[in-house]
């Protein structure tokens, strides 16, 4: 009777490994070179982690060392330059599952936020469609009174209520994450349930204090400044012309 309970009890503390990938889409004038159009990539991926517990969760690129920045620069031997570039923020999310509580550390246009803020608690409808995924049992929900189309794969074998970035509300944790049929995903590759050292998950400190409202709408200025929309994710492009 003990042996199971332990094993149940090492699920609700660990780390979780994610691959997220997001897709491009980078639309170039008709005229661009068939050379940089070869150059751009259709999809990019990145690797995250979550380390969790019964109390907190803190998710986090992998390795910021290895985070995959974009860069493609095409001359076209006549003095024209064009340069597509795709920086990757340096982004931290802490939640505290007992209070409902996110602080989350953001970088912006080479700015540092740090954003407190309650959890904003997302509804879904299950289906009642199963897989597995790395040998556990799970169930699709879908997020309802929502703009965007989400499809979570969650297994009730980890009980911790969490999953990659913000989203959470179901009995189990997320595994898997379809976000507009492909536009962007999150796909558990790997977990580890060794206890986590203490002080593990801490709360981010870099950045300046501000609420959600404060942060969208600096957000919202700036990209109105620039002439464009954020559909990035929080990466930024940058297109330069020089003669």
């Amino acid at each position: 009777m003990l042996l199971p309970l332990a094993t149940f009890a090492q699920k609700t503390e660990g780390r979780i490994f994610f691959n997220e990938t997001v897709k491009l889409n980078i639309e170039l004038p008709d005229d661009a070179p068939e050379e940089m159009k070869k150059m751009l990539p259709p999809e990019q991926t990145n690797q995250q982690v979550l380390l969790f517990n019964e109390h907190a969760t803190l998710y986090r690129d992998l390795n910021e060392k290895d985070q995959k920045d974009l860069d493609v620069e095409h001359n076209d031997g006549e003095g024209g330059q064009v340069r597509i570039k795709m920086m990757r923020p340096q982004n931290v999310l802490f939640r505290d599952l007992d209070n409902d509580k996110v602080v989350e550390s953001r970088e912006f246009m080479g700015r540092n936020f740090l954003i407190k803020d309650d959890v904003n608690t997302r509804k879904w409808k299950l289906t009642g469609e199963k897989k597995k995924i790395l040998d556990f049992n799970c169930q699709k929900a879908v997020l309802v009174d929502s703009t965007k189309n989400v499809v979570a794969w969650f297994t009730t074998d980890i009980p911790v209520p969490a999953g990659p970035e913000t989203f959470n509300g179901l009995p189990g944790m997320i595994l898997e994450l379809d976000m507009d049929q492909g536009k962007r995903t999150y796909l558990a590759t790997n977990t580890d349930f060794t206890p986590l050292e203490k002080e593990t998950i801490k709360v981010p400190a870099k950045g300046k204090e501000c609420t959600r409202a404060e942060y969208d709408k600096v957000v919202a200025e700036k990209m109105k400044e620039m002439g464009a929309e954020n559909g990035g994710g929080g990466m930024k492009i940058i297109i330069k012309d020089r003669n």
